[in-house]
C-alpha cells in the first residue's frame, strides 16, 4: 500500500484494505491507486501466497473430518486427542 490513507480503495485507510485482503474478505489487487503498478504487483504476489495457505488449511480440515467419520478406533485416530 502507498500509506496515504486516501480512501480511494473504498476502505477508510490502508490498514483497512490490507486487513481485508489478509482475512480473505477482498481479493482485488487493483484498488490502491496511489501505489500504482508496484503495489498491484506486490498485492498479486501476496494474494497468490494467501490463496495457497487458505487452500491448504481447508483441505486439511476436510481431511480431518473424513478421518473422524470412518475411523473405527477413535482413541488411535488423528484429531481425537
Amino acid at each position: 500500500m502507498a500509506g496515504t490513507d486516501c480512501g480511494d480503495c473504498g476502505y477508510p485507510d490502508c490498514f483497512g484494505y490490507s486487513d481485508a485482503i489478509a482475512q480473505g474478505k477482498d481479493f482485488s489487487s487493483e484498488k490502491c491507486a496511489p501505489g500504482g503498478a508496484d503495489s498491484k504487483a506486490m498485492l498479486e504476489t501476496i494474494l497468490v501466497s494467501l490463496k495457497t495457505v487458505w487452500s491448504r488449511k481447508y483441505r486439511m480440515a476436510a481431511l480431518g473430518d473424513t478421518i473422524k467419520t470412518w475411523c473405527p478406533r477413535k482413541d488411535r485416530c488423528p484429531g481425537f486427542h
